[in-house]
């Protein structure tokens, strides 16, 4: 059997890339759908199930927090019935219950969003348009909030923070594929992980080298046989599982130096989200 738990990650029984998990199953289908294909429903489908892994949904204790990962359409602030269909995973965490006459108030935080798109937006251009509709929603959403930012492209996906109040220097950028144009990123977005996807000195992000979800491909280290993108997965989980476990004003260091120090950085603020 190869060794799929040969993979940099967090210690415990369950990793997502496991032939046994559905998040197993979900990503063999999504990249079974091949490079052209052009609908998004297995993208939410395949990250709807990685989240399910890492997000507890029934507190610890009766006034514990718990977690929800939804896939709902985007609206702002207006009370108004959105046209937009539902193309957004939200993690939201679900805070322990508020006394409030005889319906308990719960009011929702918003922690990421994901925005996921088919595999044959996977260009330069691509990249571009999907982090210029999230800035769009992010203002209108989380004006004065940070959220993490997950983009998955087809099978690939880069991690982001929303931060109304930064200024990222140097501003992050996509290089045209054929005119060689540069697209300015906002900055008020930017990436948390640091690798082959950041020239960390120019701000280039480059979409080619972005992280994937491969959990099939394998090679032979050491006379064991092991997945080749296992510190890509464990950097995912690595990620992923950091909202649980660390409030959203820490650093969160990678469990492994193999990440050669990269880490998650996040702020807070007190306003809280609307359903």
């Amino acid at each position: 059997m190869a060794g799929q738990d040969q993979v940099i990650g967090i210690p415990g029984p369950i990793h997502f890339w496991q032939k046994t998990t559905t998040a197993y199953a979900k990503i063999a289908i999504l990249y079974g759908r091949g490079p052209s294909y052009i609908q998004e429903d297995v993208g939410w489908h395949t990250w709807a199930e990685i989240c399910d892994l890492y997000f507890p949904k029934i507190a610890t204790h009766p006034n514990g927090p718990r977690w929800s990962i939804d896939r709902v359409a985007y609206r702002d602030f207006m009370p108004n019935v959105s046209h937009t269909k539902p193309d957004l995973i939200a993690i939201k965490l679900l805070p322990a219950p508020q006394p409030f006459n005889l319906i308990p108030h719960i009011p929702p935080r918003d922690y990421a969003w994901i925005e996921c798109k088919p595999a044959a937006e996977d260009s330069p251009s691509g990249w571009k348009n999907v982090l210029l509709e999230a800035k769009g929603r992010l203002e209108i959403g989380h004006p004065n909030r940070s959220v993490y930012l997950v983009i998955a492209i087809g099978w690939k996906c880069l991690f982001f923070l929303w931060d109304p109040f930064a200024n990222q220097r140097p501003q992050h950028f996509l290089r045209s594929s054929n005119s060689g144009e540069n697209w300015m990123v906002d900055a008020r977005i930017f990436c948390v992980l640091n690798g082959p996807w950041l020239d960390q000195n120019t701000g280039q992000i480059i979409p080619e080298h972005a992280i994937t979800l491969d959990s099939f491909s394998e090679e032979i280290v050491n006379g064991a046989v092991v997945l080749r993108n296992r510190f890509n997965l464990g950097l995912i989980e690595q990620f992923l599982n950091s909202f649980p476990q660390a409030p959203p004003t820490t650093t969160v260091e990678p469990y492994d130096s193999q990440y050669e120090g990269k880490s998650v950085v996040t702020s807070s603020d007190e306003d809280g989200d609307s359903e």
